[in-house]
């Protein structure tokens, strides 16, 4: 796919490529690429493989129990070493109960100046097998990841309210990755409206006030309760 593709309200499910060393579910290679409000489960080899692509955007989104050697994973971070143009930018998604490869340290590998906000990252197995990796392969650097849950936490000095907590997702084994009503996840992320992120994956606007304390604020996650 190349510049300026939106991929909007789809279910991806049950893709394997041909090529297990280079395939995905899906591959872009391009530039300014909005995916959102889509579902991506049961993938092997890479779920989403992008490459030389700059200012993806990944919004409302819900990754679950694929069997992939990465879910999100940007070539130049793995082959160019000091690539810094490739940005991913991850905004309220759900990203859990994956079962990686048994070789398999990281849930994603991004570029240098990606960011991960208001998302909830969990259960994903197996745990790293670098702990200070904590699921993560960045090129050259640490990403930034602000006001979101994630398992064995991250921290470096570009990230802020990351909570290693459990979500408390409503029925995952039935495919609902809504949270309950005492979730730290209801009305814990920060307001992305600058940015167009003013639903949830079901169309449901953001904010509100999950936690009926009569300030709206944003959840973290791919719903808004």
């Amino acid at each position: 796919m190349r510049n300026s593709v939106k991929l909007t309200s789809n279910y991806f499910s049950d893709n394997r490529a041909v090529q297990s060393q280079s395939g995905a579910g899906i591959y872009l290679d391009g530039h300014n690429t909005v995916i959102d409000k889509n579902i991506f489960v049961k993938h092997e080899n890479s779920v989403i493989l992008i490459t030389e692509s700059i200012n993806t955007v990944i919004s409302n989104s819900i990754f679950v129990a694929n069997t992939a050697s990465n879910i999100i994973v940007t070539r130049d971070s793995i082959y160019f070493v000091n690539d810094n143009e490739n940005e991913i930018h991850i905004y309220n998604s759900t990203i859990a109960f994956n079962h990686l490869g048994e070789n398999t340290a990281n849930v994603l590998t991004l570029g240098l100046n990606s960011t991960i906000e208001n998302s909830i990252i969990w259960d994903n197995s197996p745990a790293h097998t670098q702990p200070w990796l904590n699921g993560f392969q960045v090129n050259d650097g640490a990403i930034q990841i602000t006001n979101s849950i994630v398992e064995y936490g991250y921290y470096n000095d570009k990230s802020d309210n990351v909570v290693d907590a459990d979500p408390q997702f409503v029925r995952p084994e039935a495919g609902d990755y809504r949270v309950l009503l005492n979730s730290p996840a209801i009305d814990s992320g920060i307001d992305l409206g600058e940015l167009g992120i003013t639903s949830d994956i079901t169309g449901n606007n953001r904010p509100s006030d999950g936690n009926a304390d009569d300030v709206e604020a944003f959840d973290m996650g791919a719903f808004e309760r």
